[in-house]
Parts: C-alpha cells; structure tokens; sequence
C-alpha cells in the first residue's frame, strides 16, 4: 500500500523527507501530507515555504521555533532541499536529535540515499519515496489510481491502452482519468470504448493536454506534466514544434484582439 492510498493511517513525525524523480506524486504527497498536518488552521499562517536553494539554516531554525498569534500550528515546506541539505548537513544532523517542539520539517528532495547519517537518523515513517514508475508497473499504477482517487474500476487490457496513448507520465495519466470519470459519469468502470473515445480521438499530442491545462489556470499541474514529457520518451523537436504551433496561435489572438478585428 503506497503512501496516498494510506494517507489516513499517518504517524505524526517531526519531520519529514519526500524524496524521488516522480514530480506528480510528490505533489500530492506533499499536498496530503501538509492537510494531515494543518488540519484546520489557516495556511496563510500556519504553513511556511522555502526554496532550499536560497534558504540558510537560521532562517529555517527560527521559522519552525516561531508560532503565529493567529495559529499554534507551524509547518515548514523546504522545496528543492538537496542543496541545503547538502550545504547545511552536519546542523541538520544536529537537528533531527533536537527537533522544534514547535514545527513540523517537510524536505523536498530529489535523492536521500540510505547510507548517509541523515537517512539513518530519520524513521521510515517519516521517509516517502516516490520514485518515477517502470513500465512494468504503470498498467498497475492506473488500476489503482482510478480505484483510490476517482472510485473508478478500470481493466488491466483498458489501462493498458490508455498507458499506450499517453506513455508512463502520471500527471497526464491523472489528467485523463479525470476526463473519462467526468465522462462516465456514475458508472462504476472506464471501458476500453471510452478510452478509445475521449482519449485516442481527441489527443494527437500531448502537448495540446498542457496548454488546455494553462487555459483552465492550472498552470502548476501544466508544468508539472510538461516536466514528465520532457524526462519520457517523445521527441524533443516534435516536443517544442506542438509548443511553437500552440504559441503561435495564441499570438496571432492576442495581436486580433489588439486590432480589435473579429473573428472571420
């Protein structure tokens, strides 16, 4: 059982470390984890976020020690975190035998390799991986999303096909099965049919999923898909020529709207 799919078993740590490639599922562990831990209190005064590139170790000591006159709850976000592990990792040694009693840690991290001190001195509770899925184990991973996160029931040979059409990125697997719940509607399975009709039809490039994305304002889930296409296996050159074609278009609409001249 993966991390998301256990999310309300929880053992409350002090800190905690999301390491691993996978982009979207860190995304939402770290989004799960960080409602677990605010519960109720406002995120504008309860939750703190850092580039770990740019952050020092003061700053983030005194961050976790502070509690906020409108909230007793304090959880600190470092994004990024491998340079500030690396630049800070003897006080941050220090640290995790002396947590804030106060705030919770939260380190988003591309690797956390087990032989170091820090990875020994963290409890495997408080150690989340999510590490890019093999082609092997995708067709599951879709099987298994659509049962936890949409309640949808879908077959081995339909995740199969939609893998087929979409390739191993989670983030525009999630956007798909998304669309073919809203689909389905209150039907309890996804058939090979709907894949075939909503997903096979309508996509002639993954890149068209991220600019539709941008149009609805979810430019975050938008990066985070464009990432992943660009770690997999489409071409590059076909890559930036759907990114040209789309821009290109949007500037011809802007220069229109800019003359005020109607559409023909």
């Amino acid at each position: 059982m993966t991390f998301l799919e256990s999310a309300k078993k929880i053992v409350p740590q002090k800190w905690y470390v999301v390491f691993g490639d996978e982009d979207f599922l860190k995304r939402r562990v770290i989004h799960t984890l960080t409602e677990f831990l605010l519960k109720d209190a406002d995120p504008e005064y309860s939750l703190s976020k850092f580039s770990g590139e740019k952050l020092s170790y003061p700053t983030l000591r005194n961050e976790l020690d502070s509690v906020s006159f409108f909230s007793s709850v304090r959880v600190v976000l470092v994004e990024d975190a491998d340079t500030f592990v690396s630049e800070h990792r003897a006080q941050m040694e220090k640290y995790i035998t002396n947590p804030s009693q106060v705030g919770t840690l939260i380190l988003d991290l591309k690797s956390f390799p087990s032989t170091t001190k820090l990875a020994k001195q963290t409890p495997d509770q408080a150690q989340i991986a999510c590490k890019a899925l093999t082609e092997s184990n995708v067709t599951l991973w879709v099987t298994r999303w659509a049962s936890t996160e949409y309640k949808k029931t879908i077959s081995k040979p339909t995740a199969n096909r939609l893998v087929e059409l979409l390739g191993p990125a989670t983030g525009l697997l999630d956007a798909e099965l998304a669309k073919l719940t809203d689909y389905v509607g209150e039907k309890e399975s996804i058939h090979i049919e709907d894949v075939e009709e909503i997903v096979a039809k309508t996509r002639t490039s993954t890149i068209f999923k991220v600019f539709e994305l941008i149009g609805e304002g979810r430019g975050a889930q938008a990066i985070g898909i464009l990432e992943e296409i660009l770690a997999s296996s489409e071409e590059l050159m076909k890559l930036i020529g759907g990114i040209a074609y789309q821009v290109r278009k949007l500037v011809k609409v802007f220069r229109l709207v800019q003359a005020k001249v109607g559409w023909e």
